[in-house]
């Protein structure tokens, strides 16, 4: 008979075993903390990332407007000596726009900022080259011909010597379908704010919940020709202002400055658009444009941000309104909290707004413009213009010791020019804007984090 041994193999006990378990445990929780971290640090880069590179697509388009020629076929710069013209047709315009000062809202993230929602940029850009891609372009839904039907309905007839002006028209449409080129445009950026969305309110750092906004980009393109007096090219004759719907593309206004008669249109030139009411986003015509000589004191000036849609609709600023869905190409960037605007004097080794002390002593002395009287401020830069159509003579504004850019009482004004003693003469050199400055922020929602890019670039 074979024996066997009684004694027990050797293992772990209850509490070794319990033991055990609860290292596993430990272990796996900071594993799984570790995990959870790098986890949030990979979304938090994500979500960094992503802001920039919609900061960086952003800021590319605006800089590449900014950085084209805006005033003039010779090349003409803000920053040059000889700003403004003296010559009676200067083309394009550059204008900034400002409502109220930037102001400090306390910490957000890791950096105090300022928050500057009713800043607006409006100006002429004008591409260079010969190719197709140097051009921008629109498809029409209707072509604009020479023979289109003008005040009154009246065809124009085109003929003899005049057919150079079909030759030339050729050049900004295709003979067939209905696309318009040019190389001029004009351009605006402005927020425009989002209804009812606001950040999320984050009581660690102490920031309030913000309104949000979309960055808006309206692009309106211009006719680059001079024609002949008797030959009304390319005038536009919209018999019905639903049709205007279908020139939202391009730029155009009333033909006629001092009477709005009927529904006749002309698309704009490079020339026509130095005045600030043939413009995108301008008020109704002729009303709120005062003729240069007159005696009446400066009004009330609006102090809301036009471009945002208060009081004017700048998506269709003649009143006929706009299919909310043409809105979409406008729209550049979302969940943007601010937009800074800032300039560099030619004497300044900073970039300031214009509501800064430095800024506003070249605002000629207009009462308009006085923080004094209008404590939120609306501050406006504008090359202005000097032209002559029909009773709004502009084309000698220094012929008088007052001058006639300070007369008109609204926000079509340039108040941004030059200083002037007690007796209204002119002392000292006029602005000289070297550089423009433009901080973007915007905030992401999964995240919670804002982001900022600022962008210069000489003028």
């Amino acid at each position: 008979m074979r024996r066997y041994s009684t004694s027990s193999r050797p293992g772990f006990t209850l509490t070794e075993l319990m033991v055990s378990l609860a290292l596993i445990v430990f272990i796996m929780s900071i594993m799984a903390t570790a995990f959870g971290a790098a986890s949030k640090v990979v979304t938090d880069l994500r979500a960094a990332n992503d802001l920039a590179e919609r900061l960086r697509g952003a800021m590319t388009l605006m800089r590449n407007d900014l950085k084209n020629q805006h005033l003039d076929n010779t090349a003409r710069r803000l920053s040059d000596t000889t700003w403004p013209p003296s010559a009676a047709n200067n083309q394009g315009f550059f204008r900034i726009y400002q409502v109220g000062r930037p102001i400090d809202i306390g910490p957000a993230g890791a950096d105090q900022t300022s928050i500057m929602t009713s800043a607006a940029l409006h100006f002429t850009t004008k591409l260079s080259g010969l190719y197709s891609t140097d051009f921008f372009s629109t498809d029409l839904q209707s072509r604009i011909l020479p023979t289109t039907p003008v005040r009154e309905n009246q065809l124009v007839s085109i003929t003899g010597n005049q057919q150079a002006n079909v030759e030339m028209e050729r050049s900004y449409q295709r003979t067939q379908g209905t696309e318009f080129r040019s190389q001029w445009a004009e351009v605006a950026w402005w927020l425009a704010p989002q209804n009812g969305i606001f950040t999320t309110p984050d009581a660690a750092s102490g920031s309030p919940a913000q309104q949000l906004y979309t960055l808006r980009r309206r692009q309106r393109l211009l006719y680059d020709r001079a024609t002949p007096s008797q030959v009304s090219l390319p005038w536009v004759a919209l018999t019905d202002p639903s049709m205007r719907r279908q020139h939202r593309d391009v730029s155009i206004a009333p033909y006629n400055l001092t009477a709005l008669a009927g529904t006749d249109f002309k698309v704009n030139t490079p020339s026509d658009v130095t005045v600030p009411a043939m413009r995108f986003g301008s008020p109704t015509i002729p009303a709120n444009l005062v003729p240069p000589n007159s005696p009446s004191p400066a009004t009330s000036l609006p102090l809301s941000n036009v471009y945002a849609g208060l009081p004017l609709n700048p998506d269709d600023p003649y009143g006929s309104g706009m299919d909310i869905n043409d809105d979409v190409p406008d729209i550049v960037l979302g969940d943007v909290l601010s937009m800074d605007i800032r300039i560099l004097l030619d004497s300044k080794k900073a970039f300031i707004d214009l509501g800064h002390p430095d800024v506003q002593i070249y605002r000629t002395g207009n009462p308009a413009f006085n923080p004094g009287t209008h404590p939120r401020g609306l501050y406006v830069f504008d090359t202005w213009t000097r032209q002559n159509f029909g009773q709004l003579d502009y084309t000698n504004p220094e012929s008088q010791p007052l001058e006639r850019w300070r007369t008109p009482g609204t926000y079509s004004c340039v108040p941004l020019y030059r200083q002037v003693d007690g007796t209204g003469n002119y002392i000292g050199s006029p602005i000289l804007i070297r550089a423009i400055q433009v901080t973007l922020r915007i905030w992401d929602e999964k995240s919670n984090f804002t982001r900022q890019v600022t962008m210069i670039q000489e003028l």
